[in-house]
């Protein structure tokens, strides 16, 4: 088992709480970010497909309708992708509480541990715990993939919406 004195194991106990903090505060502005730039975005470009545009006046309305069909799913992949990042923080949340709680439990049994340095059974929860702790970061840092593919399929669809009419706009001067 590795020598790790109490300051040290105090000092991770607070730097995995401040994880876990940053993590919560991340959840909130990210999830209000998501929800208003890409529900936004393609709300906008949905609202102006059907609300007659001089621009629109003459596309065929099957380009109207898929380009507001693409805005429509646009929006309910926003929605999704929205939903899926909150979970994924919400999970990375606990994680780093997990951790954090991981950490205080060591550092207990470290201080312990110095009172009573013959004690098997301390040591051995020392060891185990500081085992579980050292192959922690790849799974607290992986990204949100999910999530991330859920934004590019939403902002994908509005690029479609959006060149199913400029094509056809281009199209048609030819």
């Amino acid at each position: 088992m590795p020598d790790v004195d109490v300051t040290l194991a105090a000092r991770m106990r607070d730097d995995a709480w401040q994880m876990a903090i940053h993590e919560r505060a991340q959840r909130d502005q990210v999830t209000q970010r998501i929800r208003f730039g890409l529900v936004v975005l393609n709300g906008a470009s949905l609202a102006t497909v059907l609300g007659a545009s001089s621009l629109l006046d003459n596309l065929p309305d099957t380009i109207l309708a898929f380009s507001a069909s693409s805005f429509a799913l646009g929006i309910a992949a926003a929605g999704w992708a929205l939903e899926s990042h909150q979970n994924y923080l919400i999970a990375s949340a606990g994680r780093w509480s997990a951790n954090a709680m991981k950490r205080e439990r060591l550092r207990a049994l470290i201080e312990f541990s110095h009172v009573n340095a013959n004690d098997e059974k301390t040591l051995a929860a020392i060891e185990k715990l500081f085992n579980e702790m050292t192959g922690e970061p790849e799974v607290l840092f992986q990204p949100d993939t999910a999530s991330i593919w859920k934004q590019y399929t939403s902002r994908g669809l509005w690029v479609v919406g959006m060149l199913s009419i400029v094509g056809y706009k281009i199209w048609s001067l030819i």
